[in-house]
């Protein structure tokens, strides 16, 4: 069921971090772009600011699909003051 996978992925992005795993860009990239097919911007935003903060090189893709999630200029300002 695909409404259910941005849950189970950050399901398993807490699972990684209990257990001491440094999640990579890749990793952050997955979740940013299901949580934004899921129109989850809040999300993807927030999966956004903890990559950059780990110094994580997320690709343009990433960053484009947390964009598309945004449904305001408000939101979409709001990450760029982020970044």
């Amino acid at each position: 069921e695909i409404a259910g996978q941005w849950q189970r992925a950050l399901v398993m992005l807490a699972e990684m971090q209990f257990r001491t795993l440094d999640p990579d860009a890749s990793t952050y990239g997955a979740l940013i772009a299901v949580c934004a097919q899921r129109e989850k911007w809040r999300l993807s935003l927030s999966l956004l600011s903890e990559a950059d903060q780990r110094r994580l090189d997320l690709s343009a893709i990433c960053i484009k699909a947390a964009v598309c999630a945004c449904r305001s200029t408000d939101q979409v300002l709001w990450l760029l003051t982020r970044m």
